[in-house]
């Protein structure tokens, strides 16, 4: 007030400046003034500011401004805010025009570095090839051969991820428990790998390093096998079912309503291949169960029941040939979870014989129940064909003892022409839609399953001794040599 006032007097009275233009100049000189002292002040509070804000900073005063001036929103924000005060009435906007488009070509720049960073760490971050082993102790880490491997294309990825509620990793561990409690097995671990070298949507599973199955499966669509009474067929990519050989068709999840009100059973891509792996399982169940997990296994049943091991293994029997003897039993799919009692019939008829097939034999009979169960219908009904008189009588003729196990001597015309009468029956009771059983004496069906499980694998062979109390027997066929 001060300045204003003694300028207001000195521009009228000394230089004699109208009154209204003296006011103007000296108001406007006072302003001035004031402002260029507070700039001294408003450059020291900026300067404080700096030094305490990094305070907590190692790196050097240059550094971090040269780091805050290279930051793109510092930048990008600093051309917006100049280029808006290019609008404001009284200001030059040639200044403004030129410092905003420097401080946007400096946003611009910094941008496209930070992207050319980003993608070399990127590339860094790419898993490298392995290198090939060079050492003996490399390589023999490449000997070691899985027990069982599941390698898939690229693009069923997405089906092991683990933060998924539904995903391969969850299903694998279900089959375990399923197998367990079905077979008494140990599933080993499942080792998945991805195979560039497979087609995108395939999948590949090897039992001990040698390739059992192969299949392809579409993640986008929904998997649709027709029940017996299918009028009206669907529109899709015809296909099979893996696991059981099934005719199927692919479709869109948005047919799925149609085609399960067609009679149709739809299931997920997921399911598909879960359950081709736990069929896979089931029939190389034996293939699966080594000597280390049998140790194992009777390891755990020492600490419960010690009388059931002490004495039979290695007294009686070693280890290789309780080994022999259930994988005879899981080859033809007869649990082994009552290891205990088994046990107990190894005990008494290892002093007979130690032939690993007959001492499956002598088990199979003292679990007859078991057996019989797992083929029964809801009328507790055993489905199965038999041999005619004929053929059995010319079996028990030909019946010899080959390599301490029975077999027959049969001439290759006369085998041929079983198996293919076998195999006419097999396919009847399975278009029944019940599962295949020959029923035979106890003394064939040994030597009856080694003549025909090359050719007819999946084919139950029974014994009439093996079939459980209370169930019935209906016989839908007779193997007969017209």
């Amino acid at each position: 007030m001060v300045n204003i006032v003694g300028g207001f007097v000195i521009g009228v009275l000394q230089r004699g400046m109208p009154l209204v233009t003296a006011l103007q100049t000296y108001v406007l000189l006072t302003i001035g003034a004031g402002l260029a002292v507070q700039v001294p002040s408003l450059l020291v509070s900026a300067a404080s500011g700096l030094i305490v804000t990094r305070s907590t900073s190692e790196s050097s005063l240059g550094t971090e401004v040269s780091s805050q001036i290279s930051n793109f929103n510092v930048l990008a924000v600093g051309a917006a805010v100049v280029a808006m005060m290019m609008l404001v009435p009284g200001l030059p906007p040639l200044p403004f025009g030129l410092v905003s488009f420097g401080l946007g070509v400096g946003a611009f720049l910094v941008n496209k570095e930070q992207a050319a960073a980003t993608a070399v760490e990127e590339t860094a971050a790419l898993p490298t090839r392995p290198s090939e082993p060079e050492t003996p102790e490399q390589m023999l880490e490449m000997v070691v051969v899985d027990p069982i491997e599941l390698e898939i294309g690229y693009s069923l990825i997405p089906i092991i991820d683990e933060d998924s509620q539904d995903s391969l990793l969850r299903r694998i561990t279900a089959i375990r428990r399923q197998i367990m409690n079905e077979m008494g097995l140990i599933l080993p671990v499942v080792r998945i790998r991805d195979n560039l070298r497979l087609p995108p949507q395939s999948y590949r599973i090897k039992i001990r390093g040698q390739e059992v199955a192969f299949n392809e499966i579409m993640l986008d669509r929904l998997l649709a096998i027709p029940g017996s009474d299918i009028e009206e067929p669907l529109q899709g990519t015809p296909t099979s079912e893996p696991a059981f050989g099934l005719p199927a068709i692919w479709i869109s999840t948005s047919e799925q309503n149609q085609a399960e009100l067609k009679g149709y059973t739809v299931v997920t891509p997921l399911s598909v291949l879960c359950t081709h792996l736990t069929e896979i399982v089931r029939s190389h169940s034996s293939d699966l169960l080594s000597r280390q997990l049998v140790q194992e296994m009777l390891n755990q049943l020492r600490q419960r029941n010690p009388a059931s091991v002490d004495g039979v293994v290695p007294e009686m029997l070693n280890l290789g040939e309780v080994q022999a003897v259930l994988r005879n039993l899981l080859r033809e799919r007869v649990p082994i979870r009552d290891l205990s009692g088994i046990l107990e019939v190894l005990a008494n008829n290892a002093s007979m014989t130690r032939d690993p097939q007959i001492l499956a034999e002598a088990v199979r009979q003292s679990m007859a129940n078991t057996i019989s169960s797992q083929y029964k219908d809801e009328n507790n009904t055993l489905h199965v064909f038999t041999l005619a008189p004929q053929l059995e009588a010319t079996l028990r003729s030909s019946l010899v003892s080959s390599e301490g196990s029975p077999g027959f001597q049969l001439d290759a015309t006369l085998a041929q022409r079983i198996l293919v009468k076998i195999g006419e029956q097999m396919e009847s009771l399975a278009q029944l839609g019940h599962i295949p059983i020959l029923i035979c004496p106890r003394e064939l069906r040994l030597a009856l399953r080694r003549l025909v499980e090359q050719s007819l694998p999946n084919l139950i062979f029974m014994a009439f001794s093996e079939v459980g109390r209370g169930l019935k027997v209906k016989a839908h066929g007779i193997v007969k040599m017209d």
